[in-house]
C-alpha cells in the first residue's frame, strides 16, 4: 500500500484519519526492518536523547525513525535549549548523543517561502537562544562536547502558477497502477503494465518540466547511494518512473487552493546544499 508516513494513514484515501495504519495492524516499532541510528549507537555503548516538539514527539513516524532513543518533548525554543543544557550536565564525563529537532524554519519556508520576513525573525530568535545556551555552559558541561548544526534539505521557490496537475495528464494516470509516491518535486510513478509505455508517456508530456528517469537505472547509477549498499527491496519502494522537478515546477494531484510557496526534493543547489557548522564547546 502507498502510505503517508508523516500522518500514518493510507495515501489518497478520502477523510483518512491520522494514525489509521495502527488500525491495520501496522505498528511503528516493527515497521522498519533495519536498525535506527539510536540502535546503532546503543550497540556501541552510546545512549541517545531526542528533543522534539511536543506536538509530534511520540507520533508514529517519530517512533519509526527514533526507535531505541529516549524521546523528550519540548514546549518552545526556550525549553529546547534548557533541556539541552540539562542533558549536557547529566551526561558530563560520559559518552552520549543528543539530537535537537527545530522545525520552524522548514514550516515558515513552506508557507511563506525561504527568506521571508518570518525567516529573518526566526534567525534572530535562534541566534539569541544559541548564544544564551553557549554562554551559560560550565567547564564540566563543555568538556569533550561537540555541537553540529545542519539541515536535512534546503528549499526552492514553488509558486502556484508552476504546479503541474496530475489530473491534467490522463496519459500518465491510465498507465499507472495507483497514485504517485514520493513528494511534489521528486515523484514516483508505478506502471500498471509496461514500464516502457509509462516512461515514454512521461517523457513526452513532462520532459520540459521534469527530468524523467527509469527507476532501476537511477538506482544502478547511484542516485540513491552506492548500489551495493541499498536494501534489496529498494526497487520496489521507488517508482518504475522517477520525476525530478526542473526549475520551480512541482506536481500536484488536482486543482485546489492549497499550495506551498517553497518546497524540496529535487536536485537544485537550493534544495541539496545545506550548511554544516561544527563547534567544539571546549573552545
Amino acid at each position: 500500500a502507498l502510505i503517508n508516513p508523516l500522518f500514518w494513514h493510507p495515501a489518497g484515501k478520502q477523510q483518512a484519519r491520522p494514525g489509521e495504519l495502527n488500525d491495520w495492524g501496522v505498528e511503528p516499532e516493527t515497521f522498519m526492518p533495519t536498525r535506527s541510528v539510536a540502535e546503532v549507537l546503543a550497540e556501541a555503548g552510546v545512549p541517545s536523547r531526542i528533543l522534539r516538539p511536543k506536538a509530534f514527539a511520540y507520533s508514529p513516524f517519530s517512533r519509526v525513525r527514533l526507535r531505541g532513543a529516549d524521546i523528550s518533548p519540548y514546549l518552545n525554543a526556550a525549553d529546547l535549549w534548557l533541556q539541552a543544557k540539562r542533558w549536557l550536565a547529566d551526561t558530563s564525563g560520559r559518552r552520549g548523543f543528543c539530537y535537537l529537532y527545530y522545525p520552524d524554519f522548514d514550516s515558515a519556508a513552506h508557507r511563506d517561502g525561504a527568506g521571508g520576513p518570518l525567516w529573518e525573525t526566526l534567525w534572530r530568535e535562534f541566534l539569541f537562544h544559541l548564544s544564551s545556551f553557549l554562554s551559560s555552559l560550565h567547564s564540566d558541561e563543555r568538556r569533550g562536547a561537540k555541537l553540529l548544526i545542519t539541515a536535512d534539505h534546503g528549499h526552492h521557490h514553488t509558486p502556484k502558477v508552476k504546479r503541474v496537475l496530475l489530473s491534467g495528464h490522463p496519459e500518465l494516470t491510465q498507465r499507472s497502477r495507483h497514485l504517485p509516491g514520493g513528494g511534489s518535486r521528486h515523484v514516483y510513478l508505478y506502471a500498471a503494465e509496461g514500464k516502457k509505455d509509462l516512461l515514454e508517456a512521461a517523457r513526452t508530456a513532462l520532459n520540459n518540466k521534469f527530468t524523467v528517469l527509469d527507476g532501476r537505472e537511477a538506482l544502478r547509477a547511484g542516485l540513491y547511494g552506492p548500489p551495493e549498499r541499498l536494501h534489496n527491496e529498494a526497487h520496489k519502494r521507488l517508482g518504475d518512473v522517477i520525476l525530478l522537478a526542473k526549475g520551480e515546477h512541482y506536481m500536484w494531484p488536482e486543482a485546489d487552493d492549497y499550495y506551498m510557496l517553497s518546497n524540496h526534493g529535487a536536485l537544485t543547489p537550493d534544495e541539496m546544499i545545506v550548511p554544516l557548522l561544527a563547534l567544539s564547546l571546549e573552545a
